[in-house]
């Protein structure tokens, strides 16, 4: 699956987090037609905690720390990619899910794959210590960016 394709939601899953195992499930209609185009799984406070839980762990990983900017970075590309490599049906599902048609809802999964290219460009250059000039040589300093 997509999320398969992305290093740190794949850790989120290797942590023990995965679909929500509920019993019953909520059906979702389409605005387009008013009929189930799918379900979703009615979530436990048990999937909810397993959740909360996955992702505190991945937080408290290495790769929540202001030096894995280029890691989080590779993270938006590689759902970039998955995005891109499914954006016809994904086009297609969220046509169905807010009964916009297929050529606008391919705009908006284009959208989101430019804003995480986009993101992952900056955010190197934005998240990393970067040197200050300072007039007295023997005196260094850097500029380091609030927690990411």
């Amino acid at each position: 699956t997509m999320l398969r394709t992305v290093s740190h939601l794949g850790r989120v899953r290797a942590l023990g987090f995965s679909r929500a195992r509920a019993a019953s499930a909520i059906p979702v209609y389409s605005p387009r037609d008013g009929k189930v185009f799918t379900e979703i799984p009615d979530a436990t406070v048990a999937d909810v905690e397993a959740a909360v839980e996955a992702a505190a762990s991945v937080q408290a990983s290495g790769w929540s720390k202001a030096d894995a900017v280029d890691q989080r970075a590779e993270s938006l590309l590689g759902i970039a990619a998955a995005l891109t490599e499914r954006k016809d049906e994904l086009a297609e599902l969220e046509s169905q899910d807010c009964g916009k048609p297929v050529s606008e809802t391919a705009g908006d999964i284009q959208m989101c794959i430019d804003v995480f290219e986009y993101m992952a460009e900056l955010a190197p250059k934005m998240l990393k210590p970067s040197p200050i000039a300072l007039p007295d040589g023997d005196f260094r300093s850097s500029i380091v960016p609030a927690a990411a």
